[in-house]
């Protein structure tokens, strides 16, 4: 991408090039880390659902095409953002720029700085079977044309360094994974699915269970380290989701989906499971690596 620049030669926009990354099951891009130092301080994260031919002035902002295509115009420079060929685009500090969505509309993630002042916390969204402690389930502030996904000054539970998103198709099955360092922040944009909670941290005893979410209900889940956890997907989906820790191997275990020990009731069996997922050991094997 050409990016547009002020008088005095700094970039006004610029770009960053992502990787999807396909597989059987769907694709995963890794959208945002806080070490790029793309020059914004994303604290704040929401998605902008632009028609075809909407426009929307944008500031400071870190700025990624989920779906469709968008074009991007500041001081006559033209800028295309799509999620065939995925850019992180920046629109520098005290920079505004003309963001108008291509035929067939746009999904756009957008992280910028926070406002000034407190907002309230969430309420909580679940009324079924209690979730494992520290396992939260809120509904996500909308307007129109936007969804709020995070904001510090709302005190999170969690506070991203990165952000991902993943395509899945029909019943592809991801999981069963836990983390013993980081926590996960988790919404699904479009689909639907069922996500399996099982906490293993020493000294709890709480069964396993599934919680539906979907796109036409849009909720944030937070995910503590410690809580094993796995997705089935019910249709073609797109999730995104936040680490508090940048990606790391060695924080990556899990056990098979169907551990008969861990019992989890997914209620339906999977068509897609990967290779790697298909691979994992057994309940007790994952309980040992994670007090290992």
């Amino acid at each position: 991408m050409n990016p547009a620049r002020r008088m005095d030669g700094a970039a006004m926009i610029s770009g960053r090039r992502l990787t999807p990354h396909r597989d059987d099951r769907g694709v995963f891009t890794e959208l945002f880390r806080d070490e790029w130092a793309l020059g914004v301080e994303a604290e704040r994260w929401d998605l902008l659902c632009l028609q075809d031919g909407a426009c929307r002035t944008v500031g400071s902002a870190v700025l990624v095409a989920l779906d469709g295509r968008a074009e991007l115009r500041a001081d006559g420079q033209l800028t295309t953002l799509e999620a065939d060929v995925p850019h992180a685009v920046t629109i520098a500090a005290g920079e505004h720029a003309e963001l108008r969505a291509c035929a067939g509309g746009a999904l756009i993630a957008r992280g910028q700085p926070a406002g000034v002042g407190p907002l309230p916390m969430l309420p909580p969204a679940w009324d079924g079977p209690e979730l494992p402690p520290g396992v939260e389930l809120v509904n996500l502030p909308m307007d129109p044309g936007s969804l709020e996904l995070h904001d510090r000054r709302r005190d999170p539970p969690v506070r991203p360094v990165q952000w991902n998103a993943v395509r899945s198709r029909t019943g592809v099955l991801r999981g069963v994974h836990c983390h013993g360092r980081h926590a996960d922040l988790l919404c699904v944009v479009r689909g639907a699915m069922q996500l399996g909670l099982a906490d293993l941290r020493a000294g709890t005893d709480h069964r396993p269970l599934c919680v539906e979410m979907s796109g036409d209900r849009p909720q944030m889940v937070a995910i503590p380290p410690g809580v094993a956890h796995g997705f089935l997907f019910l249709e073609d989906s797109l999730h995104v989701y936040a680490v508090d820790h940048t990606w790391d191997p060695a924080d990556e275990a899990g056990c098979r989906w169907d551990d008969p020990v861990l019992a989890m009731p997914w209620g339906l069996q999977p068509e897609r499971v990967s290779s790697r997922d298909l691979g994992l050991g057994t309940l007790a094997e994952l309980r040992e690596a994670l007090t290992g």
